[in-house]
């Protein structure tokens, strides 16, 4: 996206992110009791798909900041990094992060979704079912991803149902 005078507006489009990354990382060598630098550094590295360094990352910044460590949306993302970094999944230190987010916020729609998604890689569509719908509830009726919600709510219920996962 460009603005005025051929400025680009999206650094992730223009491929800036890993400069201000290091610009950042740089700031936090000489600041690093910056909890939010060290969150935001964390989330570029996600989004960079760094994912050992954002885990690192985040787990600077909670330790750094009360404020940091009591947002669920970190705890979402430090379950992210440390899936992504450990094998692609939820189980282990994940889950514990999603737990801590749901604790934080038992409404997280996000934390709500990585906790289905942890349900169903166990094998417990009834509970996927559960996080989903507590999901739609918090849904307003025209968005348009309550469609999709309600029909992965019905189909987490048939596959809990008797005879549903084969």
């Amino acid at each position: 996206a460009q603005t005025g005078g051929g400025v680009s507006a999206c650094a992730v489009c223009d491929g800036a992110l890993p400069a201000y990354r290091n610009q950042l990382a740089t700031h936090l060598a000489g600041n690093p009791a910056d909890g939010r630098a060290w969150a935001l550094l964390a989330r570029m590295d996600l989004a960079l798909e760094h994912y050992g360094d954002a885990a690192m990352a985040f787990d600077r910044a909670i330790r750094a900041s009360r404020k940091v460590a009591v947002d669920p949306e970190i705890w979402v993302d430090y379950a992210e990094a440390v899936g992504m970094a450990e094998g692609r999944t939820l189980r282990g230190r994940p889950e514990a992060f999603i737990a801590k987010a749901l604790e934080l916020d038992p409404g997280n729609p996000r934390a709500l979704e990585m906790a289905d998604s942890l349900a169903m890689e166990r094998g417990d569509p009834a509970a996927a079912a559960r996080h989903w719908q507590l999901a739609l509830a918090r849904l307003d009726a025209a968005d348009p991803r309550a469609a999709d919600l309600a029909r992965a709510v019905a189909r987490a219920g048939s596959l809990a149902a008797p005879g549903g996962m084969t």
